[in-house]
């Protein structure tokens, strides 16, 4: 309770700031973490040498330390986002291309979008709440142990629009067996390990086999959805470009295995691309080999 009390009115007055001071702060954070802490150090640089075995110490190296630069950046944003305008982030966070969303609207069809860590996903989940006609859009997220900052965070997420569901007690499961009343978009960030091993989908990613949560595209086939990949890529400092890339159709039924697959390889697509921009301190090869 001492330290919501004490940093969310700090980080309220942070959030005020310019976005040129608050990326500078990030920057700050960023080399704090790589240099000083060594945060996940040893983890980040074994999963970047996993993934990319070809790379040399110097690659590893250069990988890891811009990996830390975009991870201050990404805390800059989650501060900035605190008090950024509806005009600011449709301004910093743009779609390319609506068309297939507004197709499913007019179907009536509920939607899975599923996205990795990678651009700012913070923003993209605002974005989302602003751009499309669905009169609901769920997000799923696990929440912090102290009440306040639970309270605070979907305080700050959901103000516009968006509901936050708990991956925790009662609500997660009530979640799971019930069918939306009325045509909903379905956010999940879905390229965390998964905390077992039951019902987990493996899949051929980067480099390895790997186990993959596969409760979206469960509930996904279990409740009729179709089934977006969310491509979030960074255009330029503090703006990025949402992409959105359907897996599903209506014309061809998918399992969620086949989902889940092809969510893996679009999204180790996107990290080859751009490998210093995803969350490397995820321990994301702890289940390898438990196949």
């Amino acid at each position: 309770m001492f330290s919501y009390y004490l940093l969310s009115p700090l980080l309220w007055l942070i959030a005020k700031l310019p976005a040129k001071t608050l990326f500078g702060i990030g920057d700050g954070i960023g080399f704090l973490l790589n240099k000083i802490i060594g945060y996940r150090k040893r983890t980040v640089r074994s999963n970047i040498q996993k993934a990319f075995p070809n790379f040399s110490t110097e690659e590893v190296n250069s990988t890891a330390n811009s990996f830390y630069k975009i991870l201050g950046e990404r805390i800059a944003e989650s501060i900035m986002a605190i008090g950024i305008s509806k005009q600011e982030i449709l301004k910093r966070c743009t779609v390319k291309d609506l068309s297939i969303v507004e197709k499913w609207s007019s179907e009536n069809r509920s939607i899975v979008a599923l996205l990795g860590h990678c651009g700012s996903w913070e923003w993209a989940g605002l974005t989302a709440s602003l751009v499309t006609d669905y009169p609901q859009m769920l997000a799923l997220y696990n929440p912090p142990n102290n009440k306040h900052w639970d309270n605070w965070i979907k305080r700050n997420r959901e103000r516009f629009g968006m509901k936050l569901v708990s991956m925790r007690g009662k609500g997660f499961i009530q979640y799971y067996k019930q069918k939306q009343a009325q045509k909903t978009i379905h956010l999940y960030v879905a390229d965390q390990s998964p905390r077992g091993l039951q019902g987990a989908v493996w899949c051929d990613f980067l480099n390895s086999r790997l186990p993959f949560f596969s409760g979206a595209a469960r509930y996904a086939v279990a409740n009729d959805c179709e089934v977006l990949f969310v491509k979030v890529v960074q255009t330029e400092r503090g703006f990025y470009q949402i992409e959105l890339v359907p897996i599903t159709n209506s014309q061809k039924k998918l399992s969620a295995e086949e989902i889940t697959t092809q969510f893996a390889a679009l999204l180790e697509t996107q990290i080859k691309k751009s490998p210093h921009d995803w969350l490397w301190s995820h321990k994301r090869w702890k289940h390898e080999g438990k196949e």
